[in-house]
């Protein structure tokens, strides 16, 4: 019972918490509705409110100004594609599969569910009130005054509210760094294996990919300045971890020394060239440092070395430059990879494409105002899995049904006189403070009946006009979803593999190519934080299904990932700081080849090609690591081979 309570306040505390940060959205969103009203009606009110949840999305990020003016870009041309499809019949059916295909091909993503859902809302919300084209000027004016109050509303919450910078995890990381070192005693080196770097790695990552995902999915300066310090910092936790096998008393000195650096580097975050001095300090400790195990020291060196050498470039931390041809050229081969039904992401665009084609003609032909529902209620119905569509559709029908009770019991008997405004103002709160569909579908019942009845009908008809097309497009949207272009989340993970080991592959091409001396890609930032994401999202997708035994996923497959990734990041700086001579480099060509050829097997399940005896190892650092990155690969397709028959025999 204590903890059902403790639980209860925790949710209650999480509500009022949010309830406070989303009251001056809710402030910003009545000020828009007004001002939007006395332009050109309801029809560009509902266009200015639709923009606060667009300045939602925008208060954390670390755009550029440049980038901040694409994405408001990208919400003005969704808009007035919609206010075109408004227009006609023909262009009603057209634009209304042709445009949403493309929003959500476009801007889907596999890290960030939902990525697609402000952008298609807007082209959805444009369509809302037919439109004349006569009264163009006045959605124009709409749009230029919804970006002034928006940019300026963001300006000040900024200004006001310190948001956390990236740099924290940095700082985090040299924090857990030294602790970490400091469990080397004179006597023993005590303690476990560490991971607690890797596990903040990927809580960077997930933080700047918000961001990412609007720069066309590449890095900018300083999210590459960071990004390339966390890669190393998990790097020294790695040869850490394995330094005990090997510990000497007389390697003492060496760990605390270096735990001490990292310490103090950790409390004098706020100092002006922290970073700067943090890498002249650690290459005066190389010179005068040293551990027992030569090989120990020489992966610590070079580790240490690429980290001085990386925070040697600060003034990169707060540059937000990114190369745009770079971006459009990155996400243009992003899309030609989904541009398949085997992808989810093309199977998802093309369904919802559908379904909002399918609704929009109906809706059209409607004998009543606010069919608009339809549509509506279809696009927030529609998820990328059958069994999320499921889930979706009976809160949204339950919640239709509390609402309507809810308004029967306490709306009704508002005042005429402060109704509308009263039920928009506490709506609209409760709606931006709640997570929950349910809830939010109550709340949102109270807009949609208040906002016809008296002046159009009758209450009861529009309490059941309401009720009739919410299962309507509940029943619309599982049923489609059913029978066409179905896909679950064991689809997910199966496509997610094969991403994986094509984007494993691009990195090993990489290898080759530094390996060579050839010119590197320009992408290989972008490779690895997509391996590190898409590996964490299997691991989500896996947790959240019963179709497939997880076992081979959480024991084999995601360890023998993550561990291949590190081992592969130590070649890229291994064959960074050598100069690899001739004689060796045939070998180490020849050993990232049975690494490519073991990636394209595991792709094109082909499992029955790769050998199962372990490689022998010779002394040689690169051979190791090779070596290893070979194991951890062929462990990973055992998993991943495992995982195909448990699917089948489930099947």
């Amino acid at each position: 019972m204590e903890q059902k309570l403790n639980g209860m306040k925790k949710v209650c505390y999480t509500w009022c918490k949010r309830g406070i940060t989303t009251l001056p959205f809710v402030i910003l969103g009545m000020i828009m509705f007004v001002v939007g009203n006395m332009i050109g009606g309801a029809a560009n009110a509902i266009i200015a409110v639709g923009l606060v949840l667009y300045a939602g999305t925008m208060i954390k990020s670390r755009l550029s100004i440049k980038s901040y003016l694409r994405s408001y870009l990208v919400m003005f041309i969704s808009g007035m594609l919609g206010t075109f499809a408004s227009m006609n019949y023909v262009s009603c059916i057209l634009l209304n599969f042709v445009a949403m295909f493309v929003f959500i091909y476009v801007f889907e993503d596999e890290i960030l569910p939902k990525n697609y859902f402000i952008v298609g809302g807007m082209f959805i919300l444009a369509q809302m009130i037919p439109y004349k084209f006569s009264m163009i000027p006045e959605r124009l004016m709409t749009f230029a005054f919804s970006f002034a109050m928006v940019s300026l509303f963001i300006f000040i919450i900024k200004q006001k509210v310190k948001i956390p910078t990236s740099d924290r995890f940095v700082i985090q990381g040299f924090r857990e760094l030294s602790k970490q070192l400091w469990e080397f005693k004179e006597d023993n080196a005590t303690g476990r294996n560490h991971k607690e770097l890797s596990k903040l790695s990927v809580d960077f990552s997930k933080e700047i990919y918000n961001d990412v995902a609007k720069q066309y999915g590449v890095l900018n300066e300083g999210q590459t300045y960071l990004f390339h310090v966390m890669l190393c910092l998990e790097q020294i936790e790695q040869i850490a971890n394995q330094s005990r096998f090997y510990y000497k008393s007389e390697d003492a000195v060496y760990f605390r020394e270096l735990g001490v650096i990292f310490s103090n580097a950790a409390e004098n975050n706020n100092e002006k060239d922290n970073f700067k001095i943090l890498s002249e300090k650690l290459m005066d400790f190389l010179e005068t440092h040293h551990l027992q195990h030569m090989k120990l020291e020489e992966e610590f060196k070079i580790i240490i070395e690429r980290l001085a050498d990386e925070l040697s470039y600060c003034k990169k931390l707060h540059s937000k430059k990114i190369d745009s041809a770079k971006g459009i050229d990155f996400k243009l081969n992003q899309l030609k990879k989904h541009f398949s039904l085997q992808s989810c992401r093309g199977r998802f665009a093309l369904k919802a494409a559908i379904l909002n084609g399918i609704s929009f003609t109906i809706s059209y032909k409607l004998p009543f105002s606010r069919s608009f529902w339809l549509p509506l209620l279809v696009y927030m119905i529609t998820c990328e899995f059958h069994h999320e569509e499921t889930k979706s559709a009976l809160n949204r029908v339950g919640g239709t049904a509390v609402g309507l009770l809810v308004f029967l019991s306490i709306t009704e008997f508002i005042p005429n006189r402060i109704r509308l405004v009263l039920v928009l103002f506490v709506s609209i709160w409760m709606l931006l403070s709640s997570s929950s569909q349910f809830i939010s579908m109550v709340f949102a019942t109270q807009i949609a009946i208040v906002s016809m009845m008296p002046f159009q009908m009758s209450m009861w008809r529009a309490l059941g006009i309401r009720l009739v097309i919410v299962i309507a497009s509940a029943l619309m949207v599982w049923i489609i979803g059913k029978v066409l272009l179905r896909t679950e989340k064991h689809h997910a993970l199966s496509y997610r593999k094969r991403e994986l080991m094509e984007s494993y592959q691009n990195i090993a091409d990489e290898l080759e190519k530094v390996l060579l001396k050839a010119e590197n890609s320009q992408y290989v930032n972008e490779l690895l934080l997509e391996v590190q994401l898409t590996t964490d999202s299997i691991q989500g997708l896996a947790q959240d299904q019963q179709v497939i035994d997880k076992e081979p996923i959480d024991n084999i497959i995601l360890p023998s990932c993550r561990a291949f990734r590190i081992e592969i990041i130590h070649v890229f700086m291994i064959f960074h700081f050598y100069d690899i001579p001739d004689s060796e480099r045939d070998h180490f060509l020849s050993e990232i080849g049975v690494l490519k050829s073991i990636l394209h097997s595991i792709k094109s399940r082909n499992y029955s090609e790769i050998k199962k005896e372990d490689d022998g190892r010779t002394l040689n650092n690169i051979d190791l690591h090779l070596s290893d990155s070979i194991r951890h690969i062929k462990q990973m397709a055992q998993g991943i081979n495992l995982l195909k028959v448990s699917h089948k025999n489930l099947s």
